[in-house]
């Protein structure tokens, strides 16, 4: 899995404003960068409170604290965090009392 996926082609930039994110669950917002194949490349906002459901993942999932707190299960992570799950891999419910940003490259889903 290659963190940009573009190699040798032109680049792409995403810019920091409000269009673009969409609601997968009460709570979480999703913003698509790039799409490569069945991965993608994502912002996801989960707001104070917001939680995501229980999930399995299909691929490796990539995830980058970018700003906040987020519990995935009984793991906590803080700003600068990273965590790679395995393919196969069952998260707890993903969520968050105080706010996240996170970075996240995976199967794109829902």
């Amino acid at each position: 899995m290659e963190f940009l996926p573009f190699p040798g082609k032109a680049a792409l930039t995403c810019y920091d404003d409000d269009h673009g994110w969409q609601e997968v669950c009460p709570g979480v917002l999703r913003k698509v960068l790039y799409v490569d194949g069945n991965t993608a490349s994502c912002f996801y906002r989960i707001q104070p409170g917001g939680v995501a459901p229980r999930h399995e993942h299909g691929l490796d999932e990539e995830c980058m604290m970018l700003d906040g707190e987020v519990f995935l299960g009984d793991i906590l992570l803080r700003r600068g965090d990273y965590q790679l799950a395995p393919a196969g891999t069952l998260h707890g419910d993903a969520y968050s009392d105080v706010g996240a940003l996170l970075y996240v490259r995976a199967k794109l889903e829902g």
